[in-house]
Order: structure tokens, then C-alpha cells, then sequence
């Protein structure tokens, strides 16, 4: 028996969701289907889908955004992504032109024209393998210029993609439009508090998927546990050693996506 590919279904519409699950064998493929655009992020990171089925109009961003931060923001040319839309083919592939798609599926789609689309992304070129070198997006939440000037040169650039919010709202206004794989927090921000933030993050948005590493100056048994309960996955103490920066983020990084596989976690289907 052929080896299981990972498919990842981006599909709001429960109805067109469910004819994925009715068509497509469960010898052939390990299947997870996500609502929105932001859940569709976190199970590309966790996951790593051999294919993506991608739907255009998504409730919180678009699937051109979502291509985008897959293709650019991540560099992953490796992934195959099939457009499913009601538009014609000629006016989605004028649209995705440069986002480097391996497929079409026109709705209302049957068994049929989804093998069809499927199939079409086995044969379809595409860019070479991003690697394991790709920078992973990282969100630096500090007011102190001196100090984000500090990860912005010591964060290597071979690694890491690094962007500054001065303040809780700049990080979550950020956010909006940006998915990095790793947050690392000042606990004393101008308005909204570190904690706040972590409460926003963890408690509101149900984001566990992100790695999120705590900078501060103070190292007080009671502010740790404070950050415990939200499920942090590191603490840097400041003033701290700029050498060893690189490796401790990549070692806060890599145990939390081993504790998020342990889990056996998957994105939420709402």
C-alpha cells in the first residue's frame, strides 16, 4: 500500500468540507480541514502537508494572503497547492500567476474533477525544497530600542526573520496580517502588560501554536508562575547572553513543536 499523504483542507463551508471527506480515500490520505486562514497557518507549520487545498474567500484573510505567507513569508516551494474556487481557471490563474499553484478545482467539483486536480499537482512543476534552512518569522515585543536592537543583530538572519512591535497593540495589530512561528515578550510594555498580551494570545485567540518565549528583567518566583499558566515556552533574563540567543530560541522552538506532536494536536475545526 502506497505511502499516506498529508492533505491539508482550507474550507469554510461545512457542506464543501464534507464532500472532501466523502471523496477522498482514507488509504491515500491523512486529512485535517481547518475554517479560516489563521488556522490554516498554524496546521501548515505543525503539520507539513504534502498538499494544500485552498479556498479563495476565507473569513478572516484571503487565500491570496495565505498563499502568500506560505510562498513568500515561509519560502516553502515544496507544499503543492490546489486553488479551489468558483471562478473560471483562467481567472484564478490570472490572479495566483505568481504564486507558484500545481492545480485548479472549480465548484461545485465531483469525485472526478478532484482526482483530476489532484493529480494535476502530483505532475505540475515547482520551485525547489525550501530545506530546513528556512528563516522562521519571529515577533520581538520590546519598547527598549537598544535592546530589539540587540535580536535584530544577534538572531541569525539565516534563520530567522525578525520584526519589532513597540507595544502589545502594535504585536497584535500585527498579527492581524502575520503569523511568525515565534513571539518573544517584554513583560513591561507601554500599555497593554506582557501578560495581558499572553492572556490575548493564549486565553482569547486559543493560540497554541505559537512559540512564546518571555524577556525580563525580573526573575521573581510568583512572575514566572504568572507566565506558566500561559503555557510559555521560555524565559530569557536580562540583561542576557547575546551569543547564546541563536540557540536558545531554536532549543524553546523545537521542544514546543515536539510537545505540540506528543499532543497529537491538530487545529480546531472552528
Amino acid at each position: 500500500m502506497p505511502q499516506k499523504q498529508t492533505l491539508l483542507i482550507v474550507e469554510d463551508d461545512r457542506k464543501v468540507a464534507a464532500l472532501y471527506t466523502k471523496f477522498l480515500s482514507e488509504d491515500l490520505f491523512d486529512v485535517t480541514i481547518v475554517t479560516n486562514g489563521r488556522r490554516a497557518l498554524d496546521a501548515h507549520e505543525i503539520l507539513k502537508p504534502d498538499i494544500i487545498i485552498l479556498d479563495i474567500n476565507l473569513p478572516d484573510m484571503s487565500g491570496l494572503d495565505v498563499l502568500n505567507e506560505i510562498r513568500s513569508g515561509r519560502n516553502d516551494a515544496r507544499t503543492s497547492v490546489i486553488i479551489a474556487s468558483a471562478s473560471s481557471r483562467e481567472d484564478v490563474s490570472a490572479q495566483f500567476k505568481d504564486y507558484d499553484i500545481q492545480g485548479y478545482l472549480t465548484k461545485p467539483f465531483d469525485l472526478r474533477s478532484l482526482n483530476d486536480a489532484i493529480l494535476e499537482s502530483h505532475n505540475a512543476p515547482r520551485g525547489e525544497d525550501a530545506g530546513p534552512d528556512v528563516p522562521l518569522g519571529v515577533l520581538v515585543v520590546e519598547d527598549d530600542r537598544k535592546i530589539s536592537a540587540l535580536y535584530e543583530r544577534f538572531l541569525d538572519d539565516d534563520l530567522f526573520a525578525v520584526h519589532v512591535a513597540e507595544s502589545g497593540d502594535d504585536a497584535l495589530t500585527y498579527l492581524e496580517k502575520h503569523s511568525p512561528q515565534i513571539i518573544i515578550l517584554d513583560l513591561e510594555l507601554p500599555g497593554m502588560s506582557g501578560l495581558d498580551f499572553l492572556r490575548e494570545m493564549r486565553d482569547a485567540r486559543s493560540d497554541i501554536a505559537t512559540t512564546i518565549v518571555i524577556a525580563s528583567a525580573h526573575s521573581k518566583e510568583e512572575i514566572v508562575k504568572d507566565c506558566l499558566r500561559y503555557n510559555i515556552q521560555g524565559f530569557l533574563v536580562k540583561p542576557f547572553n547575546v551569543k547564546q540567543l541563536t540557540q536558545q530560541v531554536l532549543r524553546f522552538r523545537h521542544k514546543h513543536l515536539d510537545d505540540l506532536k506528543r499532543m497529537g494536536w491538530v487545529p480546531e475545526l472552528m
